[in-house]
C-alpha cells in the first residue's frame, strides 16, 4: 500500500461520504460535483487497495475494510481540518451568511448590542447562497428558516420564532378612518402589501380562501419600505417591527385570523468558540426583545 504525496482530499472525501452515506449530500457539503466525489473514491479505493462503498437503496453503504479505517482516518482528518481552520482564520471574524432581508433587519438590532461588548470583533454577513459557495467561503454558520435548513448537511441551533403581523402606519388608519382592531373582512377591504410566498404561506396555514386586493413586492425591504410611505397595509412580522423601532408603524390586531409561527435557526457544521459566543447571546437578546 503506496501512501507517499497523500491527497488528503481524498480521505476528506472518504470521511464526509461515509458519515453521509451518500453521494449527493457529500458533493453539497465538500463542494465538488457528485462525479468528483465518486472519483476521489475511487482514487483513494486504488491506493488503499480495496473497495470502499457499496450502491445502497438510499446511497452506499461502507465494506468491511472501510469501516476498520474509518476510525483512524477521522482523527487524522479531525485534526488536519482544525489545523487548517486556524492557519485560514482570525479569531475575531465571524462569518455568516443569512437567508433574507427580514433576518437582517432583525440582527440588526442585535449588532448595536453585540459591538458594545465586543468591540474587537467583526461580522462578515452575506446572502445565504448554494452549498458549494458556503463551503468556499469557509462560514461559520447559515441563518434560515429552520425548515429551510438541510439537516443532512448542517447541525441546527434554534434561534428565535417570529409571528406574522398586519401593520400601517398611523398616518394611514387616520387617513382611512380605521381602528387599529379589525375583522378579517374590514382589513381585505384594504390594499395588502406582502411577498407573494408571503401570501402564499399565510393563506394555507391560515386557511384564507379570500383574494383581497394585493400589491406583491419582491422583498421584504419593499413591503417595508411600502408600508412606511402609508400605501397600504403590510404583512411582515412582529419582530421585525419591534427591531426597526419605528414609533409611527403599528400592528394590527385581527382577531379571526391564526398566525403562523416559524423557527429561525442557526445552521453549522463546526462553531468556533468567536461563533459560539454570538450565537449565545444573539439567542438571549430575541427572548429579551422579540418573545
Amino acid at each position: 500500500m503506496q501512501l507517499s504525496n497523500t491527497n488528503w482530499n481524498l480521505y476528506k472525501t472518504f470521511i464526509v461520504v461515509y458519515e453521509a452515506k451518500n453521494l449527493h449530500t457529500a458533493s453539497k457539503i465538500l463542494g465538488i460535483t457528485r462525479s468528483g466525489v465518486s472519483h476521489n473514491l475511487k482514487e483513494l479505493g486504488n491506493q488503499l487497495g480495496f473497495k470502499l462503498f457499496e450502491p445502497h437503496s438510499k446511497g452506499v453503504e461502507p465494506t468491511t475494510q472501510a469501516t476498520n479505517i474509518y476510525p483512524t482516518i477521522k482523527t487524522a482528518v479531525d485534526a488536519i481540518t482544525a489545523a487548517e481552520n486556524i492557519s485560514q482564520r482570525q479569531d475575531n471574524i465571524i462569518k455568516m451568511a443569512v437567508s433574507n432581508s427580514y433576518a437582517e433587519i432583525v440582527l440588526q438590532a442585535f449588532f448595536k448590542e453585540f459591538y458594545q461588548k465586543h468591540p474587537d470583533m467583526r461580522l462578515e454577513i452575506s446572502k445565504l447562497e448554494n452549498l458549494t459557495v458556503i463551503q468556499r467561503k469557509q462560514l461559520d454558520f447559515i441563518i434560515d428558516y429552520k425548515d429551510y435548513i438541510d439537516t443532512q448537511v448542517f447541525k441546527i441551533i434554534d434561534l428565535f420564532k417570529v409571528t406574522g403581523a398586519f401593520v400601517a402606519t398611523k398616518d394611514y388608519l387616520t387617513r382611512k378612518s380605521l381602528s387599529h382592531t379589525m375583522t378579517k373582512n374590514e382589513l381585505f377591504n384594504q390594499p395588502i402589501i406582502l411577498r407573494k410566498e408571503a401570501w402564499q404561506e399565510f393563506a394555507k396555514y391560515s386557511q384564507i380562501k379570500d383574494t383581497p386586493q394585493l400589491i406583491q413586492s419582491n422583498s421584504t425591504d419593499m413591503t417595508y419600505s411600502m408600508v412606511k410611505d402609508s400605501i397600504g397595509i403590510g404583512y411582515l412580522t412582529k419582530s421585525l417591527i419591534k427591531a426597526s423601532d419605528n414609533k409611527n408603524i403599528v400592528e394590527i390586531k385581527i382577531n379571526d385570523i391564526d398566525f403562523p409561527t416559524v423557527w429561525y435557526s442557526c445552521g453549522y457544521i463546526n462553531l468556533s468558540e468567536t461563533a459560539k459566543i454570538f450565537i449565545d447571546e444573539l439567542i438571549v437578546f430575541a427572548q429579551k426583545n422579540f418573545s
